[in-house]
């Protein structure tokens, strides 16, 4: 089944594409290029997605207890008079950010055509980065007001609440952001020729493949995937290595250049049946790692994962990359899991 998203893209195009249109043209490259557009936008999500919904747990814990609400936060879990309430990728999803992304769009097309004017590029980049904002601030509220109610996934208000909280602090302010905007910066214009069309559309095409190519400096030193005494080594699909013995299992997945999104825990744990819950940022040997917990039935795990090159270890994303970038050896993301949660804290000694 196609995706949603693409459905509405391509919705969206075929309304920009109708006669009558202002900026029409225009508008055509920009929905286009948003449609070519969508692996990246998942790409980013993929990376940057798991340590988004931590930030807004501990946003949500500390505007809570600002105002003297007894909350806890543990990772993406909120604990409140003994109910836990986690924050998952639900809460600040590819999904509804992109629908969201969208209409802030289509409100832009449909007042341009109302009153025959043509927004400046800028303002529309403006606009969809007040329209991204507002929907992180919705999720924000979102999950204050569950863990106020102790609305949990089975209630029906759950779902309810967060339709409602989209709709009040991101769709309806941008709905009123897209009128004003362009009723005070639209220009009535005329548009462009299908020729001057492609001549901007070939020029920016090989200008975005120009600086890709320059920042694209391939890794010259892979992290060291070597035997390690006292562990069974076996090299999986796409070049990953597992390292094994009684109580312990270790992914070395090393990354081949500074954009290649991880295979994170949050997701390959998935694939083999496992849940992964009461994520968290700890500090272990005095180096920060996430942990977790994975559930399978009545079988729990327990595992922590970080990237490293051997001389430096870090959970961020942009740092890691930024480091590859510049030219520093290769990281590699290395995942711990054990049985017992009092043997994780060693066995991730021993591979920092």
């Amino acid at each position: 089944m196609p995706d949603l998203l693409i459905l509405l893209t391509m919705a969206l195009i075929g309304f920009a594409s109708m006669p009558g249109q202002p900026g029409r043209h225009r508008w055509l490259t920009r929905l286009v290029a948003l449609l070519a557009l969508s692996p990246l936008l998942r790409y980013v999500d993929g990376v940057f997605g798991f340590a988004v919904r931590l930030r807004l747990s501990a946003w949500a814990g500390l505007l809570l207890r600002q105002v003297g609400i007894p909350v806890q936060v543990d990772g993406n879990i909120l604990l409140l008079y003994g109910q836990e309430m986690a924050v998952d990728p639900a809460c600040m999803g590819l999904r509804m950010t992109g629908i969201t992304l969208l209409l802030a769009l289509f409100w832009l097309l449909a007042y341009e055509r109302r009153w025959v004017r043509s927004l400046p590029l800028g303002w529309v980049l403006a606009h969809g980065g007040v329209a991204l904002g507002l929907t992180m601030v919705a999720n924000l509220l979102r999950i204050i007001l569950l863990v106020l109610f102790r609305l949990l996934p089975d209630n029906p208000l759950h779902e309810a609440v967060g339709l409602m909280c989209i709709l009040a602090y991101a769709w309806l302010p941008i709905w009123v952001l897209a009128r004003w905007l362009v009723g005070r910066y639209g220009t009535v214009t005329f548009n462009e020729s299908g020729q001057t069309l492609v001549l901007r559309s070939c020029v920016g095409t090989l200008g975005i493949a120009a600086l890709c190519l320059a920042a694209s400096r391939p890794t010259t030193q892979l992290y060291s995937t070597d035997q390690r005494a006292g562990y069974v080594r076996q090299t999986i699909q796409l070049g990953f290595v597992q390292y094994s013995r009684p109580g312990e299992l270790i992914y070395v997945k090393p990354l081949p250049d500074w954009y290649s999104a991880e295979h994170s825990p949050t997701v390959c744990w998935k694939g083999q049946g496992y849940t992964l819950c009461h994520l968290r940022e700890v500090t272990m040997n005095g180096r920060r790692v996430y942990t977790g917990q994975l559930k399978k039935g009545r079988h729990t795990l327990n595992t922590a994962w970080w990237f490293t090159n051997g001389l430096h270890q870090s959970i961020g994303q942009l740092d890691v990359r930024l480091r590859m970038l510049r030219g520093e050896p290769g990281f590699a993301l290395l995942n711990v899991t054990v049985a017992t949660p009092g043997e994780l804290a060693v066995a991730v000694k021993r591979w920092q």
